[in-house]
This record gives structure tokens, sequence and C-alpha cells, in this order.
């Protein structure tokens, strides 16, 4: 895979092998008005996990699509809704929290 310069042949012609530098695949992933899922897909962990913490999407799966776990918070961001489904994080909104302290030596 390289990364360069776009020109003819590149990633923007759907041949495979070529990619966007990052900084342009991030502008490109977040620059639409949804962010439940992406995917990205690469043999370079490091860039991976440069890619995920840049998106702005509530998942983000690393060379997989649509494995979903209940253990795992799943909702979107921006206009994709409010919330999560799935884990604990989906009773946030259910859940109001107080404190409360008390000195019963008092």
């Amino acid at each position: 895979m390289s990364e360069g310069r776009v020109g003819p042949g590149d990633w923007r012609d759907g041949k495979r092998g070529c990619l966007p530098p990052e900084e342009e695949a991030i502008s490109l992933a977040n620059g639409v008005d949804y962010g439940l899922a992406s995917s990205i897909w690469t043999k370079d962990h490091g860039r991976a996990m440069r890619l995920s913490r840049a998106f702005d999407f509530g998942c983000v799966w690393i060379n997989t699509h649509i494995p979903i776990v209940a253990e795992m918070p799943h909702g979107g961001f921006k206009r994709s809704g409010y919330g999560k489904d799935l884990s604990s994080y989906g009773f946030e909104d259910y859940t109001r929290i107080k404190h409360v302290m008390s000195n019963l030596g008092a």
C-alpha cells in the first residue's frame, strides 16, 4: 500500500492498494453528517489506531465489520442518534445520579 499525492491511478479511481494520506482520510471520513459506524482495513495497526482515535464515529471496527456484542456500547455520533444501546451505558438515559453524604455521628 502506498500513501501520497492524489493523481492518476490513485485511490479515487477505486484501485485497491492505494490509500489517501491520513489527514485526507480523516477529513473524508468525518465529512459526513452521520457517524454510526466505520471500518478501517489495514495491516498497519498503528495507523488503524491513529485513524480510529480521529474518526468521529460511535463505533470503529478494524479489519472487520458489524461484529456487535452486548458488552460493548453501540450508538452513533452526529445525526446518527442519541445515546447508546447494549451494555450498561444504555441505562444512563434512564438514570439520575445523586450524591448524598451524611454524618451519622452528628
